[in-house]
């Protein structure tokens, strides 16, 4: 049963790793887009942060490692 809890930390932590970069994100584009002139805007696409990096593939697998030995320990 620990091993299935402990599952689930390193998932949440992923979760909560994610939405809180994409939340932090947002608000540093946001803070950013004041400054622009008219018509300009500043573009994100989160897809491609997953797709084909390993470094993002890496870090998500440590915050799930982390998640994972908290909850363990």
């Amino acid at each position: 049963m620990v091993l299935v809890k402990s599952v689930c930390a390193g998932i949440a932590a992923i979760l909560i790793a994610v939405l809180g970069t994409a939340l932090v994100i947002m608000i540093w584009l946001g803070v950013k887009a004041r400054n622009l002139p008219d018509g300009q805007v500043y573009g994100w696409d989160p897809i491609r942060f997953f797709r084909g990096s390993a470094l993002s593939w890496l870090l998500l697998t440590g915050v799930f490692l982390l998640g994972f030995v908290w909850f363990w320990g």
